[in-house]
C-alpha cells in the first residue's frame, strides 16, 4: 500500500463499554475527514470499534472506496427494529437455548426490575414454580375452610407470600443449577456470538462488515497482514487490542507478539464462519505428534491472523459472551511427556478497559487521541462532551458516590479492574488529548441491550461532538490552550523534567558502593558471567554513553544548575521499567 506524502496520520484508542460502542461510529468517520489512522486500538467494545475503523481506512487506501461512510451509518443500522421488534444491536446477542433462561432473568435485572426479573423467571419455569409455590397456596385453600373471616383474609394474605417467594425461591434455585451446567459447557458464557445461519448475530455480523468496509471478498478474512502491508516493522495501518488470559492471570496484547498457542478447529467452529476456519487451516500446521493432541492446529502467525479472531477475544464480556479457548504447553510442569492445558481468554476489559498508553511514545509526532466513556458529571447534566479547554482542566478523578452496599462492591470491582487506566488519565500530554463522552449509566450504553432506537440514535450522535472537539484543538490548532502544539510542548517539558529524575536516580546507584565501575571493571574471567558485552566495541561504546550520562547527571547535583522539573507540568509523572501491555 502506498502511502501519500501529503497525507496526515493520527493515532486513537477507545474504550470498551459492550452497547456503548455505537458512540465510535461517527467519531470515527468524522476524524477520517481530517486525518488517516496509523495506530488503532481498543478494548471490548472498542476493538469492534478499532477493528471496523482498521478495515475502513485499509479500504480506503486500497481501492479508494468510501468505507468510512458505511462506518458512519452503523449506527443507524443497529437502531432500526427486527421482525420480533427488537433492535439490531440487541439481536447481536443471542443466547443458547440451554442459557436462555438464565439470560432473560439477567437481562431483566439488568434493566434494574427485580419484580421483572421474578415475573421472568416464573414463566420460564412455571412448573418448578408451581412446585414451590404448593405451600403457599394449602395454606390460603385451607384459611377458607375457617369461619373467621378476619384470619381468612390474613392466612390469604400470608399464603400469597408464601407462595411467591417458595415460587421464585425454587425456581431461582433450579435456574442456578441449569446455569452451572450449562455455562461451562458453553464457553462460560450465556452467548457464544455465532451462528452458522443466522447472520444477525454478533460475529458473523462484524465478519461480513470487515470484509465490506475492506473491500475483501467473502471467503478471504482481512487479517493484520493485509493492514501492515510489505514491511511487518513499517506497519501502514496498525492495529492492536487487549484481551485477558483468565488461565495466567495477566492481559496479552493482540496480536500475540510470540507463538506457542494452538487452537482446536471443532472450538473455533461454534464461535467464527467457515471462511475464518478454512483460512486458519491453511495458515497453521498440526500440533507436534509429541504433544499427543492430534485435533490441535497452532495458531496462525500474526500476520496471518484473521482481525475478526481477535476481536473476538477482546470482546468476550464475561458471562454475556462466551470466552475463547485456545491451548498452550504447560511447562511449569514436571516429566517428559508435555503437558497441554486449555488457555481461557476473555473481555481485555477485565485488566484494562481504556489501553490509553497504546502507541505512547517519548515525544509524539502525531496526535494519539482517545476516547473516554464516563457518566454525566451531576453539576452539568447537559453536557454530553468534554474536553479541557486549558492546562489545569482535566486534572480531577471522577467521584462515585458510595451510599449502598450495592454501589460500594460496585465500586471495588471498578477500582480492581480500571485503576492503571484511571491514573493515567490526568497526566499531562494524558488529559488533553482524551475525549470524554457521558453516558446515563442507567439507560445508555453498557450492559443496557434494550436501548430504543431513539436512545440509540441519541447516543450515537455524540461521537460526531466528540470529534468536533479533536478537530477543533488538533486540526485547526484553535486558539484554545489546549491545541495540538500545546500538547508537544507540554509532553517535551514533562519528559524532560522526567529524564532529570531518571539521570539522578543513575547516578546515585551507579556511584553506590560496590560501585558498577568495579562491575564494569572485573577480569573477563570474573563473575557474573551472564549477560557478556558481545564485543569489544559494544563494551567501549558502553562506556562512553555511560560517562557522558554521568557528566549531565553530575551537572545536575550541581546547586547552580537550575532544575528542569521547576514549572513543569503537574501531576510529574515517573519513568519505570514494566513489561509490555
Amino acid at each position: 500500500m502506498q502511502t501519500p506524502s501529503h497525507e496526515k496520520f493520527c493515532d486513537i484508542v477507545m474504550k470498551g463499554g459492550i452497547t456503548s460502542g455505537i458512540v465510535y461510529p461517527t467519531a470515527v468517520a468524522k476524524l477520517a475527514e481530517h486525518w488517516s489512522f496509523k495506530n488503532i486500538g481498543g478494548t471490548s467494545a472498542g476493538a469492534i470499534a478499532a477493528a471496523a475503523t482498521a478495515a475502513a481506512q485499509y479500504g480506503k487506501r486500497t481501492t479508494g472506496k468510501d468505507s468510512f461512510a458505511e462506518l458512519a451509518a452503523i449506527s443507524t443500522y443497529l437502531a432500526q427494529s427486527d421482525v420480533r421488534g427488537e433492535t439490531r444491536l440487541h439481536a447481536l446477542f443471542q443466547p443458547q437455548a440451554a442459557t436462555r433462561k438464565a439470560y432473560a432473568v439477567t437481562l431483566a435485572l439488568l434493566e434494574r426490575s427485580k419484580f421483572g426479573a421474578a415475573l421472568t423467571l416464573l414463566r420460564h419455569d412455571w412448573l418448578w414454580a408451581l412446585i414451590g409455590a404448593l405451600p403457599g397456596l394449602v395454606l390460603i385453600a385451607k384459611s377458607w375452610l375457617v369461619t373467621d373471616m378476619a384470619f381468612t383474609i390474613y392466612a390469604t394474605l400470608l399464603g400469597l407470600v408464601v407462595a411467591f417467594i417458595g415460587a421464585v425461591g425454587l425456581a431461582g434455585l433450579r435456574l442456578v443449577r441449569q446455569a452451572q451446567r450449562a455455562l461451562p459447557a458453553n464457553g462460560y458464557g450465556f452467548c457464544k456470538g455465532f451462528a452458522p445461519n443466522r447472520q444477525s448475530e454478533l460475529t458473523n455480523w462484524l465478519y461480513a462488515l470487515l470484509n465490506r468496509l475492506a473491500d475483501l471478498p467473502e471467503n478471504e478474512p482481512l487479517t493484520f497482514g493485509h493492514l501492515w502491508g510489505d514491511d511487518e516493522n513499517d506497519r501502514t495501518i496498525n492495529l492492536e487490542m487487549m484481551t485477558t488470559n483468565l488461565t495466567f492471570g495477566r492481559p496479552h496484547r493482540l496480536p500475540f507478539e510470540q507463538g506457542g498457542y494452538f487452537y482446536d478447529p471443532t472450538e473455533f467452529a461454534q464461535l467464527f464462519p467457515a471462511p475464518v476456519i478454512e483460512w486458519m487451516a491453511r495458515h497453521s500446521e498440526p500440533a507436534k505428534a509429541e504433544y499427543c493432541a492430534p485435533h490441535l492446529r497452532t495458531l496462525p502467525a500474526a500476520q496471518d491472523l484473521p482481525v475478526i479472531v481477535a476481536t473476538r477475544m477482546s470482546l468476550s464480556f464475561p458471562v454475556l459472551l462466551s470466552a475463547v479457548p485456545l491451548h498452550v504447553v504447560d511447562r511449569s510442569r514436571r516429566g517428559d511427556a508435555p503437558v497441554i492445558e486449555r488457555c481461557w481468554f476473555s473481555d481485555g476489559g477485565i485488566c484494562s478497559n481504556f489501553p490509553v498508553h497504546f502507541f505512547d511514545g517519548v515525544l509524539p509526532t502525531r496526535p494519539s487521541f482517545a476516547v473516554n466513556l464516563k457518566p454525566f458529571h451531576p453539576d452539568f447534566p447537559a453536557q454530553p462532551v468534554y474536553m479541557p479547554t486549558s492546562n489545569r482542566g482535566g486534572l480531577l478523578s471522577g467521584f462515585n458516590a458510595i451510599v449502598s452496599t450495592g454501589d460500594f462492591l460496585k465500586s471495588v470491582v471498578g477500582a480492581m479492574q480500571n485503576w492503571n487506566d484511571n491514573m493515567q488519565l490526568p497526566l499531562p500530554g494524558y488529559r488533553d488529548r482524551i475525549v470524554h463522552i457521558c453516558l446515563d449509566e442507567a439507560t445508555e450504553g453498557g450492559l443496557n441491550l434494550n436501548m430504543s432506537d431513539a436512545v440509540i440514535r441519541k447516543v450515537a450522535a455524540r461521537g460526531e461532538l466528540a470529534a468536533a472537539e479533536l478537530i477543533q484543538r488538533y486540526a485547526m490548532n484553535a486558539a484554545l490552550e489546549t491545541n495540538w502544539d500545546n500538547h508537544r510542548w507540554v509532553r517535551f517539558r514533562s519528559t524532560l523534567a522526567q529524564l532529570e529524575t531518571l539521570l539522578q536516580e543513575f547516578h546515585a546507584a551507579y556511584e553506590h558502593d560496590p560501585t558498577y565501575a568495579a562491575m564494569l571493571a572485573r577480569e573477563d574471567d570474573a563473575p557474573p558471567n551472564s549477560y557478556r558485552w558481545k564485543t569489544e566495541k559494544q563494551f567501549k561504546f558502553a562506556e562512553t554513553l555511560i560517562e557522558e550520562l554521568l557528566t549531565v547527571a553530575r551537572k545536575l547535583q550541581d546547586p547552580a544548575t537550575p532544575s528542569l522539573q521547576d514549572g513543569a507540568p503537574n501531576p510529574m509523572p515517573e519513568l519505570r521499567v514494566r513489561p509490555r501491555l
